[in-house]
């Protein structure tokens, strides 16, 4: 992700890597240089996405089904998710987020979901052997 930041500010004629002073919004219009709105960004976003389940075959159509589903919001829960999993403390999450209840930010905890997997695969169903 870094090297295509740095493609894409060299492109636009920035240095590769922002310096302190620099107000640049991370991504902006084609015409000017204003931050693009969350509206666009999710409109690009659900292109990408459909166009990406476009590339699959039939014999992943339940992919395809989900990547035309997903949403800008779809990658911010990735994200938290992400944060959670590599055992970033709950709190600094929660303020990452944005979140001013916790219990919002507990919902991305998905410890639970795993352990119950886990244990529920133990279970071994008696298929005859071929």
């Amino acid at each position: 992700m870094i090297q295509a930041l740095v493609r894409y500010r060299k492109h636009l004629g920035l240095t590769a890597v922002p310096k302190r002073s620099d107000t640049t919004p991370l991504l902006v219009g084609l015409r000017a240089r204003a931050p693009i709105t969350a509206r666009r960004l999710n409109q690009i976003l659900k292109r990408l996405f459909s166009r990406a389940a476009d590339l699959l075959g039939p014999e992943q159509e339940h992919k395809a089904e989900k990547l035309r589903a997903a949403s800008a919001h779809w990658g911010r829960h990735t994200g938290i998710t992400a944060k959670v999993d590599a055992g970033i403390e709950e709190r600094y999450v929660q303020k990452d987020a944005r979140h001013s209840d916790r219990r919002t930010t507990q919902r991305y905890i998905h410890e639970e979901e795993r352990r119950w997997h886990e244990e529920a695969q133990k279970q071994r169903l008696p298929w005859p052997r071929p």
